[in-house]
Formats: structure tokens, C-alpha cells, sequence
């Protein structure tokens, strides 16, 4: 069973039995993986599940208070006040959108999958699919706008007489990486279902993610192949090394004329 953010799985191409509902792409039940399933053990009653329960809770209520918060205040201001709209400020502003649909939309029904229903889907495949697109073109954005932002800050820095992007080259900087986030993402909606995980005492406890059928295995491969390469291998190289030259601008590089004590002290 592979995962991207613990949403990801494979499962055998078969037709589902009748008792279950048959308008979804995939459906499966739990002993399509071939686990051992005890009747009298439900791992939702123990304690280990219970304090992992509480934290996932108070980790989620967290992030829908602050970052919902504090995002919003942000958006906010900047719509408020257009001294803030800076190319800087437009380029965070990227992250504090995706930030805050993920704080008021994916959150609270990550809360009560696996809090209030303890690790069961119960909104339909709809949403299901329309949860685990929105969380990972969430986390794309971010990516694609904190190596924007580092690109900005390094020009800035290290190249102060180049000119800056104008608002026309950051529109459609902010438009590229909100078009290249919503295209790689497409995948996670189209595979997105609900499938019968396990039973429990004739409980059925529906997973809600990615499930990719067996004979697309060297598809699903490549794909996260690309995408680790894309928006994880990219960005960090990038921004490791435009941070590596920033840093080396700032604080090893000497200041033309003679330096005093009090101006190293300020650097």
C-alpha cells in the first residue's frame, strides 16, 4: 500500500458487491487487502487511539484558530490598505489564501474523520474528492509561492540594480503558480474515493483518499515521481541555494568603505 499524505492506496480492479454503493470509481472492502480481521477488537476504543485522538483535535482546532485567524486578518488587510500591496506581500498573500481555504474548509472535516467519527468518511464521494483536491493544491501553492518569494528575495539582495518585477510579470508569476498547482493536482480528485476499509463489529469504517488500481501501477510511479521532482527536489534546491547566496551577501560579504565597531554590531 504506497501514500501520499496518508491518502494514497492501491487496490485490485474487481466489481464491487452489490450492499455497497456502486456509483463510485472504486469501491472496496477490507478484505480486498488481504489483512486479518478480529470481529472482537475495535482499535478505536483503546487508549492509544483515544490520546493520539486528542492531539489530532487539539492540532486541528489549533490550526483552524490560527491559521484561520491570522490569514484571514492578513487577506484583510491587504484588500484594506493599498500601501501593503507590495510584490513581496502579493507573493504571501498566495500562501495565506491556500492557507486559510485548508484552515476553514479541509480542517474541519479532517476533525470529524478522524475525531468525531473516529476514522470514517460519512460526507460522500463528492466532497471526498473535493477535500483531497483542495488540501493538495493547498500544498502545492505553497510550495510554488515560498520558491517565488525566495526567487523575489534573492534578486532583491544579491542583483539590487536589476529591476524588480512589475505588477503585469507578478500577475503572471501569481497565475503560474496557481495553474501549475491546480493542473498537478488533478490526479488526487480523479482517484479520490470511499472505500470500505475495515469492519468492526459490523461497523463499517469508510477510508476517503486516493486509491489507484493495480494495473496503473507504473502510472501511479511516475507520477509521484514527477511530482517529487516537481514540488519537492525542485523547490528545496532552489531555495537552498538562492537563501545559501542571500546569506552570503548579508553577512560575509564586506561593506565598501571602513566598517566601525557600532556597524558590525548592527549587521
Amino acid at each position: 500500500m504506497a501514500a501520499q499524505n496518508g491518502n494514497t492506496s492501491f487496490a485490485p480492479n474487481f466489481n464491487p458487491p452489490q450492499d455497497h454503493t456502486t456509483s463510485l470509481p472504486f469501491n472496496f472492502s477490507y478484505g480486498d487487502y488481504d489483512l486479518p480481521l478480529d470481529e472482537d477488537e475495535d482499535m478505536t476504543k483503546t487508549r492509544t487511539f483515544f490520546a493520539a485522538k486528542i492531539v489530532i483535535g487539539v492540532a486541528l482546532a489549533g490550526i483552524m484558530l490560527v491559521c484561520g485567524i491570522g490569514n484571514f486578518v492578513f487577506i484583510a488587510a491587504l484588500a484594506r490598505y493599498k500601501k501593503l500591496r507590495n510584490l513581496t506581500n502579493l507573493l504571501i498573500a498566495n500562501l495565506a489564501i491556500s492557507d486559510f481555504l485548508v484552515a476553514i474548509i479541509c480542517c474541519p472535516f479532517e476533525m470529524d474523520y478522524y475525531v468525531v467519527r473516529q476514522l470514517s468518511w460519512e460526507h460522500g464521494h463528492m466532497l471526498c474528492a473535493s477535500v483531497n483536491y483542495l488540501r493538495t493544491v493547498s500544498l502545492y501553492v505553497s510550495t510554488n509561492a515560498l520558491l517565488a518569494i525566495a526567487i523575489d528575495r534573492y534578486l532583491a539582495i544579491v542583483h539590487p540594480l536589476k529591476p524588480r518585477m512589475n505588477c503585469h510579470t507578478a500577475s503572471l508569476l501569481i497565475a503560474l503558480v496557481w495553474a501549475v498547482s491546480i493542473l498537478v493536482a488533478v490526479p488526487s480528485a480523479y482517484f479520490a474515493t470511499e472505500t470500505v476499509l475495515f469492519i468492526v463489529r459490523k461497523q463499517e469504517k469508510i477510508f476517503c483518499g486516493q486509491v489507484w488500481p493495480v494495473d496503473q501501477q507504473p502510472y501511479y510511479r511516475s507520477y509521484f515521481l514527477f511530482l517529487f521532482g516537481l514540488e519537492f527536489v525542485g523547490p528545496v534546491v532552489a531555495m537552498a541555494v538562492c537563501y545559501a547566496r542571500i546569506s552570503r551577501e548579508l553577512w560575509f560579504k564586506a561593506l565598501p568603505g571602513v566598517q566601525t565597531e557600532q556597524a558590525r554590531r548592527r549587521l
